[in-house]
């Protein structure tokens, strides 16, 4: 109830028209799942989503400073646990470290999301350049091998 009560802004989490809040918090859990999954940090192995309770206090935080003994103690999860999720979510650059301390890289949500939607842009407009250095080279490879073909004819 309290995660609810702090994302209230978050339109999509609010109850719909004839929606109890129960249904309401299906919906929330399986918004963030498929958040989780989709920036990596939910793996098949996490079978008790300890990620997404990760990242729901985080949430919870809004962009405050947290400890894993603090989360782990919170969410009754082991301390190592806690630390792997927070080191998951730091690679994917939706939580920061300064000190042994985690924070959102944004107290917002959707600014997490438009932050990793312009990283992900990034890196595929590099692969599409490595992809176009990688034809260009395989080209010039086709050309030298019909040219010795042609050679030994």
């Amino acid at each position: 109830m309290f995660f609810y009560a702090c994302i209230a802004g978050y339109t999509a989490l609010k109850p719909g028209k004839g929606e109890s809040k129960r249904q309401s918090k299906v919906k929330q859990k399986q918004q963030l799942e498929k958040i989780c999954r989709s920036i990596g940090v939910l793996s098949k192995r996490d079978v008790d989503y300890t990620a997404v309770g990760v990242f729901r206090y985080a949430l919870v935080k809004r962009g405050a400073f947290f400890g894993s003994t603090e989360l782990s103690r919170t969410l009754r999860i082991n301390r190592l646990t806690c630390l792997h999720h927070l080191k998951k979510m730091e690679r994917a650059g939706i939580v920061k470290n300064e000190r042994g301390k985690y924070a959102l890289v944004h107290p917002c949500m959707e600014d997490i999301v438009k932050d990793f939607r312009k990283n992900s842009a990034l890196v595929f407009e590099e692969m599409t350049q490595f992809a176009k250095c990688i034809d260009a080279e395989m080209k010039e490879h086709e050309k030298g091998q019909r040219q010795n073909e042609s050679a030994k004819a």
